[in-house]
């Protein structure tokens, strides 16, 4: 009797695994879906240049396994200037549609994990132009 197991990537992340016995009267296979979740990891850059050269145009939390984030940017006199709960929506150095001035912001950012985990990061981000 011998058992082969071939996993097959559907999605990323997600496989398809079919056990099949055979070396008996019959031959029989079963298969489930294993779908592998990513930890949640963020890295938050010190630094962004948005000039649009297509190199660091944009600040935000950059990782996997991020489920949802509340991030909020602070200007140097504690004024909110940008706040997002989109994972995706990165800030573009604008504030009322205008360019922010270059110098130092403060951030903070909440995290939640695709499935578990939660991560709290403050800290300062330098736009230069």
């Amino acid at each position: 009797m011998s058992f082969s197991a071939p996993a097959q990537i559907l999605e990323n992340r997600t496989y398809r695994v079919t056990a099949v016995k055979s070396g008996s009267p019959g031959i029989t296979s079963e298969s489930n879906y294993a779908e592998v979740a990513p930890e949640l990891r963020i890295f938050v850059p010190n630094t962004f240049t948005p000039n649009n050269d297509g190199l660091n145009d944009t600040f935000g939390p950059k990782g996997e396994g991020i489920a949802w984030i509340d991030m909020q940017i602070f200007d140097r006199w504690g004024n909110l200037i940008f706040h997002t709960n989109n994972p995706k929506q990165q800030w573009n150095g604008k504030y009322h549609k205008e360019e922010a001035p270059m110098g130092a912001y403060v951030y903070k950012i909440y995290a939640r994990g695709t499935y578990e985990g939660s991560a709290s990061i403050n800290g300062t981000v330098t736009l230069l132009r």
